[in-house]
């Protein structure tokens, strides 16, 4: 995924990475999101830095 310039998903499908600190019983986690998801997640990601919020890797 890039977001330097603008909200950019490569591959149809992507994988998630939720980290141990993050989690209640502190496990780290993964899930994978099918093409119809990335586009949902891209849209949600464009509206929020239309909104002003900046974004980091």
């Amino acid at each position: 995924m890039d977001i330097s310039d603008g909200i950019q998903l490569d591959n149809v499908s992507a994988m998630i990475l939720m980290e141990n600190k993050l989690s209640k019983a502190m496990h780290q986690y993964f899930h994978l999101v099918a093409e119809e998801g990335t586009t949902y997640i891209k849209d949600y990601l464009k509206e929020r830095r239309k909104q002003g919020e900046e974004f980091s890797c």
